[in-house]
């Protein structure tokens, strides 16, 4: 997994949260929400990421879901009600640019 953003999609209410990084996803995202899937992550290259749980404490961490291919960060952006990031990535429009410099569209 690259070291970049991670995307994180509220399923409820269409939400894409832009975050540093995968360690930022449990201080954004509580663990009781991801549990019920709430959320759908994603790494800075589109693929998904699954969060992985430690049992004995209920936190979690992401992880590449490599069995999940049909789940792509550009596959939920015509769910996305508004995007909560910092520049450059603080709109639908930026972050749809970014996914096609990027490369990653699958029409």
């Amino acid at each position: 997994m690259s070291a970049g953003a991670v995307f994180a999609f509220r399923v409820d209410d269409g939400a894409l949260h832009v975050l540093p990084d995968a360690a930022s996803a449990p201080a954004q995202c509580a663990a009781d929400e991801v549990r019920a899937q709430q959320w759908l992550f994603f790494a800075d290259d589109g693929e998904p990421l699954r969060p992985q749980f430690l049992e004995a404490d209920g936190r979690y961490f992401l992880r590449p879901w490599a069995s999940c291919s049909s789940a792509r960060l550009d596959q939920v952006l015509h769910l996305v009600t508004v995007v909560r990031g910092t520049p450059p990535l603080d709109t639908l429009e930026a972050v749809q640019t970014y996914v096609n410099t990027k490369g990653w569209r699958h029409e």
